[in-house]
């Protein structure tokens, strides 16, 4: 993404149980932040405020749903057709064949963004 838009400002928002992954993004990619907003409106507000959002299926993804901001959402198990809205294209479900997240490959994630 950065090759694309250099300018690009990456911001995480990472769960309160698992932040090892955010350190080391941090490590490998300088100028990531990590959010950690203090409720849902102040996350509602910050995905507001989003070009993009690129989540897992959870409150995150729901909610930048809700408040229209262009989302690619990288499902397991749970069908795209059962949580994403239909007939939207800023609303992309994208299913893991395997049904892990951790599965998807970051290309597919890259073509489904740049599309």
């Amino acid at each position: 993404m950065k090759q694309k838009q250099p300018g690009l400002k990456i911001v995480l928002i990472p769960p309160a149980e698992n932040t090892g992954w955010v350190q080391a993004m941090q490590d490998q990619h300088p100028g990531v932040v990590a959010i950690r907003p203090g409720d849902v409106g102040k996350m509602a507000a910050l995905l507001a405020g989003a070009n993009l959002v690129v989540c897992t299926e959870g409150i995150p993804m729901h909610l930048a749903i809700a408040v229209g901001t262009y989302t690619v959402a990288i499902l397991g198990k749970t069908p795209a057709a059962r949580i994403i809205p239909p007939d939207q294209e800023k609303f992309i479900g994208l299913q893991v064949p395997s049904g892990k997240e951790a599965d998807v490959k970051p290309a597919l994630v890259l073509k489904k963004i740049w599309r």
